[in-house]
């Protein structure tokens, strides 16, 4: 890691590990080394396997972390383009109209100002055959 963070994210978990593994000082100290390696790339030489242990634990944390910050800085996704040919969708139904509202209606059911609704049973939807679905009459 050549960059350096003005920042880094320190789980409670990582001392609570530390505090129940390793003296006081021992602790504090690999608290320490935790954030100089997320400011500053810093890997620690330690002689005590237990601080490399819970280090190793929580240096994929922080190298992850500081990679959604770099990608941050990006500006994040790219807008999808609205003139895409590649998204299966127009604007004519199925009838052939085409809905001048803008919205993606490819279906072409519509409910008509009556309150029925004329679209295939197959679907589960009302139909003329199926009425008892779709009653106006019915208490909410």
């Amino acid at each position: 890691m050549a960059q350096t963070n003005d920042s880094v994210v320190i789980y409670k978990t990582w001392l609570e590990t530390a505090r129940s593994h390793l003296p006081k000082d021992r602790a504090n100290e690999l608290m320490v080394q935790l954030m100089e390696y997320g400011f500053d790339g810093k890997l620690p030489r330690n002689d005590d396997p237990a601080m490399n242990i819970i280090f190793e634990m929580a240096k994929p944390n922080i190298d992850s972390n500081i990679q959604k910050k770099i990608n941050g800085r990006k500006g994040g996704r790219k807008p999808k383009n609205k003139n895409a040919e590649t998204s299966g969708l127009s604007n004519v139904n199925a009838n052939g109209n085409v809905n001048a509202n803008g919205n993606d209606n490819v279906n072409g059911n519509v409910l008509p100002s009556g309150g029925t609704a004329a679209v295939d049973s197959a679907a589960g939807s009302p139909s003329e055959d199926n009425d008892e679905w779709w009653n106006d009459d019915a208490a909410v």
